[in-house]
């Protein structure tokens, strides 16, 4: 149980930094066109240089990953409601998410930012949790035509 924690949790900090880096990417290409930059500018301004800030991203971008990955064994180690898990995980999930997204200077701390951050937050959790809601239930109808 240990390992499977274990390779859980770094799997979680790898999918994390390959996403946030990916997202970096896009926004990079959107924002500058040509440049490549990683991060919002006020978020750079926090370090003597580019190459701190950076390492800082990738390591919060990680946290994220592990964030998500650990808040993901609600779903599995509990025997709760569906309905419970999922808004127990929403709700953890947040709160742990929303102070580095702070930090990344991805969030204005004001009421505006969080009413945005919030609104995109829920929106996101909704079409991944629909997804895999659709995916559970074809799983099942698989298993259920296979008995039959």
């Amino acid at each position: 149980m240990t390992k499977k924690i274990f390779f859980t949790l770094a799997n979680g900090f790898r999918l994390g930094v390959f996403i946030g880096l990916l997202m970096s990417i896009i926004f990079s290409y959107f924002y500058s066109g040509s440049a490549y930059t990683p991060m919002p500018p006020d978020f750079l301004e926090k370090f003597s240089n580019e190459l701190m800030a950076y390492v800082i991203s990738v390591l919060l971008w990680g946290a994220i990953g592990l964030i998500f990955s650990a808040t993901n064994f609600i779903f599995t180690s509990t025997d709760w409601s569906i309905t419970k898990m999922t808004v127990v995980h929403a709700f953890a999930s947040y709160i742990l998410f929303l102070p580095i997204a702070f930090y990344l200077n991805w969030v204005d701390f004001n009421r505006i930012g969080m009413l945005v951050f919030t609104g995109i937050y829920i929106v996101i959790y909704i079409v991944m949790w629909t997804i895999s809601m659709i995916r559970a239930k074809k799983e099942i109808n698989s298993i259920n035509s296979r008995i039959h």
